[in-house]
């Protein structure tokens, strides 16, 4: 098992990458136009969405949770699809697929952190970006009627919080695999 949980720090940090460069992009370019602003999430989550995918195979025969990562996966994949196939949807819809991909990915993550707390000690990290994904997606929730442009500031702030968190966590992984 120990040769397994060597490459368990890779996907955390993969995804933690991509969400500050999506944040990033944001940021610079706050008055994206709503269109490209769909496309550019479709993008971040279909990509994450496989990588997701990858490390659920990849830890099928040593990981009793590899159920859950295949199931985020997909589910960003097929929220991904969506989006990108359909740029032009309404900001409405937009922000419902935001809202849709942070809460089952935060609720999912939450779980998979209680229950990997025996191996790990220190999955806090992991912890804490479940509930992150969970608070911005019942804001997003409670207050739909936000612009594009505070939508994009908001959604830049939790993308690059996320993946500094999420590298931290990969990066805690290694450090705990190599003990």
């Amino acid at each position: 098992m120990a040769d397994a949980l060597k490459s368990l720090w890779l996907m955390p940090t993969l995804r933690g990458v991509l969400a500050i460069l999506f944040g990033l992009i944001l940021f610079a370019y706050p008055g994206l136009s709503l269109v490209f602003m769909v496309a550019l999430f479709g993008a971040f989550v279909l990509i994450s969405g496989i990588f997701t995918i990858i490390m659920g195979f990849m830890r099928r025969h040593y990981d009793a949770m590899w159920k859950n990562y295949i199931t985020d996966g997909v589910i960003s994949v097929i929220i991904g699809l969506i989006v990108w196939l359909w740029p032009a949807i309404t900001s409405m819809v937009l922000v419902y697929f935001i809202a849709a991909w942070a809460l089952i990915g935060g609720i999912i993550q939450i779980v998979s952190a209680i229950r990997l707390r025996q191996f790990f000690p220190s999955i806090w990290l992991s912890l804490i970006m479940g509930i992150l994904l969970v608070v911005f997606a019942l804001a997003v929730i409670i207050h739909p009627g936000a612009g594009a442009v505070a939508i994009s500031f908001v959604i830049g702030i939790v993308a690059v919080a996320y993946g500094i968190i999420a590298i931290g966590f990969g990066l805690q992984l290694r450090k705990a695999v190599k003990m």
